[in-house]
């Protein structure tokens, strides 16, 4: 008993740096703007612990989560986190009720600090801001981009037979 009453304070959170992201923090992005852009129609979720989910194509209301893709790295995720906080603060629209997007829309939700919040960018091609983060997550994601050329036959003429590669993907941010 006399070790116990020694110990005269709780747990304190240590302090993070402005570009650190918070523990809880997590993102939801639709977007449905024009194919072969970087706001081609995809979802993205990034949970809270760096796993990150896409699914490419339009998100319907019964369309399931997508799968997760990697988790990132600590480096990674606080990029995502600097990219979606410069976004939330650009003054965007609160959507509590959205959650799927109509033709040239986006939506995200995010959560940090113990909040969620969920804003509507009406006109999601003319934001540079959520251009470059759907340009990151779908960097991440190995999600295939505007500036990839399509998949091309080998040298040996055999056509790609759809298996995934064992190879991991340069998914290296552009900055």
């Amino acid at each position: 008993m006399g070790v116990l009453a020694g110990v005269t304070g709780g747990c304190v959170a240590p302090a993070r740096g402005p570009d650190e992201p918070p523990p809880d923090f997590a993102l939801g992005l639709s977007v449905r703007g024009e194919a072969r852009t970087p706001l081609a129609p995809a979802w993205y979720i990034l949970d809270a612990d760096g796993v990150l989910r896409a699914g490419l194509g339009v998100r319907h209301a019964g369309t399931p989560a997508p799968v997760p893709v990697r988790t990132l790295r600590a480096d990674e995720r606080a990029e995502v986190w600097r990219l979606a906080a410069a976004l939330d603060s650009g003054g965007m629209r609160v959507a509590p009720t959205r959650t799927v997007p109509a033709p040239g829309e986006a939506v995200m939700h995010l959560a940090r600090d113990g909040r969620r919040r969920t804003v509507l960018v009406a006109d999601a091609g003319a934001h540079e801001d959520l251009a470059r983060l759907a340009a990151t997550l779908a960097a991440l994601a190995w999600a295939p981009g505007p500036r990839q050329p399509p998949i091309a036959e080998p040298a040996g003429g055999t056509p790609s037979t759809g298996t995934p590669s064992t190879e991991t993907p340069d998914a290296t941010i552009d900055r």
